[in-house]
């Protein structure tokens, strides 16, 4: 398993960006994104890939606390999900 280490940058707008990126032995890779602006929103994308299906989930945090989450499939339907992607 190959693990990147997490690279932060900040931009002179106000935003922070978190990435990491895990490649498992069995191929699979997972990808983390955070980003953060100065007002205390945030947004949180989570990929994971496996055999050329993908697996999105974006979580976007208001500077209120209030969350709004969205799944996305791709080159896979809901019957597929169990099978290719599972998220702890």
């Amino acid at each position: 398993m190959e693990i990147t280490k997490p690279s932060i940058s900040t931009f002179s707008i106000g935003k922070s960006v978190r990435k990491e990126i895990i490649r498992r032995a069995d191929g699979t890779i997972e990808k983390k994104q955070i980003i953060r602006d100065s007002e205390g929103n945030e947004e949180t994308v989570i990929s994971k890939e496996a055999d050329n299906k993908t697996y999105v989930v974006s979580i976007k945090r208001d500077k209120n606390g209030v969350e709004t989450r969205s799944e996305d499939l791709f080159n896979m339907d809901k019957s597929m999900y169990d099978r290719y992607i599972k998220f702890n």
